[in-house]
């Protein structure tokens, strides 16, 4: 497809991660129909790498672009080419106006996809490209990754042992990757927010991600939203604490996430995304914030026209204050605390086994068995 008349725009949802980007993704997801058929947006299906062990239909676009981000070089390019193609050629049959890819982490790898996106849609002569970029102030960003990955790891006792890691720096030094895209494209393809309550409506980063695509506010509320617990939520200090308190071997390896996310009642997860963890002490932030201001206030200079002084518009002092009301752990209060929460997982795991235990008794009596034969598979079932 190499002829570019009414090509369709792609748009690259590139990241950063911990900006609402799971709950992005998850209403992509569940609007891909009605946004290809109603509005001609193609949210495209990979089908070349579907997610490892399941058949499902991936929510997002990581699978695909961790197989092509080890390393640059020709046939990474020829094979990104050739897929972006014959997505060109699914969107060219399906009338779709706009494709848009998305995943989180594209925006860290700056060293290899940058070049790598460049080449490959240089070859297909793709001239409508926009990338849209979501940003979090650094100290928030990095208690929502501690909370997220540094918890779980075994190297990192507290937050500020985590703060010094490869991963965080990478994770925070904005400038450094937009530099580097910024080397293949330009500024203008760039539709740069900041994930904060100040710059977003409704205090939820989908109607501004949305509106991005060309919906109108009346479609945007009409679209299915997911439940809060398919999102990448947070939760209590309380429960972050029992996260603390469990290390593994595999920071991505999201078990405990899952079932505190599946089993806890509501009051237990974070309702405000834009809620302040706390863990951090003030001078803590204002000295990390100090690395980061000449950078952050250069990327406002780029691509901010609305003649802010900073990236970040949020108070980082009364956001402290408000947030440093949940830190109240003590050794006198853990198992006092954490009590509660063990409790209503225990509660949650016991309702699931009776659920199954009645479907199974169904199921038994409807089996059409002479009543010996039942009465000796239930004595050997329970001797199992």
């Amino acid at each position: 497809m190499k002829d570019n008349s009414l090509q369709p725009e792609i748009i690259f949802h590139i990241g950063t991660g911990k900006t609402g980007t799971t709950a992005i993704q998850n209403t992509l997801h569940a609007n891909r129909s009605d946004l290809q058929k109603k509005h001609g947006i193609l949210y495209p299906v990979m089908k070349s790498v579907p997610l490892i062990g399941t058949k499902k239909i991936p929510a997002n676009h990581c699978a695909y672009f961790n197989t092509i981000t080890n390393e640059y070089s020709e046939e990474r390019i020829s094979t990104f080419s050739r897929d972006l193609d014959d997505v060109l050629r699914t969107a060219k049959k399906k009338n779709a106006k706009t494709i848009v890819f998305s995943c989180e982490s594209i925006f860290q790898r700056s060293k290899v996809l940058p070049p790598l996106f460049s080449n490959a849609l240089k070859d297909l002569k793709a001239e409508k490209v926009r990338f849209i970029l979501y940003l979090r102030r650094q100290d928030l960003l990095l208690e929502s990754a501690w909370k997220q990955w540094g918890t779980k790891n075994p190297d990192y006792e507290t937050i500020q042992d985590y703060m010094g890691s490869r991963h965080v720096q990478n994770l925070l030094d904005f400038k450094s990757h937009l530099d580097r895209w910024l080397t293949y494209f330009e500024a203008d393809q760039f539709q740069v927010h900041t994930f904060e309550k100040s710059h977003l409506r409704r205090k939820s980063v989908i109607p501004s991600f949305f509106q991005q695509l060309g919906l109108s506010d009346s479609t945007i509320k009409s679209l299915q939203k997911p439940s809060i617990r398919k999102s990448n939520t947070g939760y209590s200090d309380d429960v972050l604490h029992l996260l603390r308190l469990y290390k593994q071997d595999d920071i991505h390896d999201n078990t405990l996430h899952k079932l505190l996310n599946r089993a806890l009642p509501e009051k237990y997860l974070k309702q405000d995304p834009f809620q302040n963890y706390g863990i951090l002490e003030l001078s803590e932030r204002e000295e990390l914030l100090e690395i980061y201001r000449a950078d952050n206030q250069s990327i406002a200079n780029t691509f901010f026209t609305d003649g802010r002084e900073d990236l970040f518009l949020d108070d980082v002092e009364s956001l402290n204050k408000e947030s440093n009301k949940n830190q109240s752990h003590n050794h006198e209060n853990e198992l006092e605390k954490l009590f509660p929460i063990l409790l209503d997982l225990f509660i949650h795991q016991e309702e699931r086994l009776r659920r199954i235990e009645s479907r199974h008794r169904k199921i038994f009596s409807a089996l059409p068995l002479p009543k010996t034969a039942k009465s000796r598979l239930r004595k050997f079932l329970k001797s199992l």
